[in-house]
């Protein structure tokens, strides 16, 4: 999810300075990245941060920052909480085709009034109601390319099974889902006779 140039209500801190609504914080997110057969590895993901009223919320758990990281063709899509401290992600390659999206914001958890003594001039002295899920840092990110080869992709041809009962007392259907697939079990009443 790329914010890009668009603008909220109340000052943002973004890692392209020409839409940072601070005179001096940054917000980044900083991972190297390195894939092996079978996955995408962000290792040592983690943000970086300056600013100290935005530290504070994010210790006082008012506030989370995430990872996102979206693959259109595939329509996959992840968030996952970061931190200051360094962590490694992994994602199955068989998830991401073609261009791949990393990016990385702070929003809050609940509502709260929120100033900050690094805001532009512009609202320099105002306070500003956030409210739950508003983003308050952005960073657009990455944008990468998988390739990777469906002809040695090891997914299951469906993750349906569905199964005739052979239990006398089943009258409904029964849904199991299981480490590789979803079992749905039919009563016998509920299949047709050349089945």
């Amino acid at each position: 999810m790329r914010i890009g140039k668009r603008l909220f209500p109340y000052p943002t801190i973004n890692n392209s300075k020409i839409a940072s609504c601070f005179k001096n914080s940054n917000y980044s997110l900083e991972y190297d990245d390195e894939s092996d057969n079978e996955n995408l590895i962000l290792r040592n993901a983690h943000i970086q941060i300056d600013n100290d009223e935005l530290i504070k919320l994010i210790v006082d758990r008012k506030v989370e920052a995430v990872i996102i990281i979206e693959c259109s063709s595939t329509i996959f899509r992840t968030v996952k909480s970061i931190s200051i401290e360094p962590r490694d992600i992994t994602i199955p390659l068989y998830n991401l085709r073609g261009k791949v999206e990393i990016s990385s914001f702070i929003y809050a958890k609940e509502e709260f009034e929120y100033s900050n003594d690094d805001f532009l001039d512009d609202y320099e002295g105002y306070s500003f109601t956030i409210e739950k899920y508003d983003i308050l840092a952005i960073d657009d990110g990455f944008t990468t390319k998988i390739e990777y080869n469906e002809s040695e992709d090891k997914k299951l041809t469906s993750i349906f099974r569905v199964i005739k009962s052979t239990d006398p007392e089943l009258k409904v259907m029964k849904v199991d889902s299981g480490d590789k697939f979803i079992k749905i079990v039919l009563p016998e009443s509920y299949v047709k006779p050349n089945d």
